[in-house]
């Protein structure tokens, strides 16, 4: 690689060999080496490999909320549009490997620029629901609840334990949590079956625009609110 890259082709390339492997095995100076770049490059971006994994990871996740941003300011069919929206969180959680996100999960800071971009997430989903309640297309759920159980039931099936345990890999857990999402607020006569992803069931991951901020609220423990979701989509 050359060392004249751009700066965003270098953070490119960093965001390719993070997402894979993580950053808890690697060293700066095996960083550097796969990169084939100067220690010092790597620390004007951070002072030290943990911050640099998290400078990436919240890049990624900002470009992730402003896509799906723009898909939401789209008009249109509103099932097409959560469709498409909730698509781009499959596709991206599927680039991700369990190096990422253990390595993600494993710090404070690193929990939180996540379930940041979860909420961001979570308030596009609002609008999106609101919107299909106006046009006829939803049950009248209020959308604010619904997307606090969206966040709720994502920080559960997001912990690598939680997808060990159940044998599944994160964009095969979201497009099962979507699908029953989905289903429940849908109403008769609007249960078409929901466009597929090429190489998954349903979509899944709803994002929002808003640049991530450097903090949000601490983790919150999500058992029971998977629970009732399903027992509240069960009565559709």
């Amino acid at each position: 690689m050359s060392s004249r890259r751009s700066q965003e082709e270098f953070l490119s390339d960093l965001f390719e060999l993070f997402r894979v492997e993580g950053v808890s095995e690697l060293t700066v100076g095996e960083i550097a080496r796969r990169l084939s770049c100067s220690r010092s490059r790597l620390y004007s971006v951070a002072e030290t490999k943990e911050e640099l994994f998290l400078v990436v990871a919240k890049q990624h996740l900002n470009s992730l909320l402003l896509e799906s941003d723009a898909l939401r300011s789209k008009d249109g069919d509103v099932v097409e549009i959560i469709t498409q929206y909730l698509d781009i969180g499959v596709r991206a959680s599927a680039l991700l490997g369990v190096p990422f996100l253990k390595d993600l999960d494993a710090s404070r800071q690193g929990r939180r620029l996540f379930d940041s971009y979860q909420e961001k997430r979570g308030q596009g989903l609002a609008h999106l629901v609101q919107r299909g309640v106006e046009k006829g297309v939803f049950h009248p759920r209020h959308a604010i609840l619904v997307a606090e159980i969206l966040m709720g039931g994502a920080l559960r099936i997001r912990r690598t334990r939680f997808l060990a345990r159940t044998g599944l890999t994160l964009e095969e857990a979201f497009s099962e949590f979507y699908e029953l999402l989905l289903h429940g607020l849908m109403k008769q006569g609007h249960g078409r079956q929901v466009g597929l992803s090429q190489n998954w069931k349903l979509p899944a991951l709803p994002d929002a625009a808003v640049q991530i901020p450097e903090s949000s609220s601490d983790d919150t423990d999500a058992d029971g609110i998977t629970e009732l979701l399903i027992k509240a989509s069960v009565r559709h």
